[in-house]
């Protein structure tokens, strides 16, 4: 709304498709409003929209869900093309 304080979100880019959803954080301090400043490390997360529709369990470094990661990073990096956006990752 008018007015309200910024959000406080650090940078990050993702892409989901019906089911999943996979999410880089740069965690930089890009020195931006309503941005957090960076210094900790990247992250990762990937959930499982369909089983956990409030994104509580990270599974990106769940085994049973690396040909998952594989896929939605290809997505994401192809829709990053289409848009003329680099990746950090």
């Amino acid at each position: 709304m008018h007015n309200d304080s910024p959000h406080e979100c650090r940078a990050h880019y993702g892409v989901r498709n019906q089911r999943y959803k996979i999410i880089y954080w740069y965690n930089k301090d890009f020195k931006l409003a309503g941005t957090r400043p960076g210094g900790e490390p990247p992250e990762w997360e990937l959930f499982d929209c369909e089983k956990d529709p409030l994104e509580l369990l990270n599974q990106y470094h769940n085994p049973e869900f690396a040909d998952v990661v594989k896929e939605m990073t290809r997505l994401l990096e192809e829709k990053m093309g289409e848009i003329g956006d680099v990746w950090d990752h």
